[in-house]
């Protein structure tokens, strides 16, 4: 079993290949999940806190 980190992936977005396009809901959800997956990274290291500070106060 290949490490995700070993795996490397790359998209090439242009014209003929553009980026999948997400819906409002998708995208929100996202947006959500990558603020729980920052919290997560700053309470294993609460140093990062500044760095953070703005992702986790955007939340309304």
């Amino acid at each position: 079993m290949m490490a995700i980190s070993e795996k490397k992936i790359w998209a090439k977005w242009n014209k003929k290949n553009p980026p999948p396009k997400l819906s409002a809901e998708d995208t929100l959800l996202w947006l959500d999940g990558y603020r729980q997956l920052m919290f997560e990274i700053w309470k294993k290291n609460p140093s990062l806190k500044h760095s953070f500070k703005k992702l986790l106060l955007s939340k309304n």
